[in-house]
């Protein structure tokens, strides 16, 4: 019943009772986003230094991570999806390889 309550609260329905495409995705990537485990500021700051420490090691992009994204934008779709974001930070070169240890 929460993850219906959330859902009605989430998706915005027009007309007769029907969702847009795009309403749907929308809905279901905020649905994923709340499935998440919620961080503090200061670890999702250690994280993102040790990406652009990775992006600076390997590419002298620290800062700037469109070099890495544009290497593996897959799908050449200008949009980076969440397994391709995953691929960027672990698997090894051309990629970042920060190891989960790090």
């Amino acid at each position: 019943t929460e993850l219906l309550a959330l859902w009605c609260a989430t998706v915005r329905i027009e007309g007769f009772n029907e969702v847009s495409a795009h309403d749907w995705c929308v809905a279901l990537y905020r649905l994923e986003l709340e499935a998440w485990e919620h961080v503090d500021d200061e670890t999702i700051a250690s994280v993102v230094h040790k990406i652009s420490g990775a992006a600076h090691k390997w590419y002298r992009a620290g800062g700037s991570w469109y070099k890495i994204f544009r290497l593996v934008d897959t799908d050449a779709s200008d949009r980076l999806g969440f397994q391709e974001f995953f691929d960027i930070i672990r698997r090894p070169l051309p990629c970042l390889a920060v190891t989960e240890k790090q």
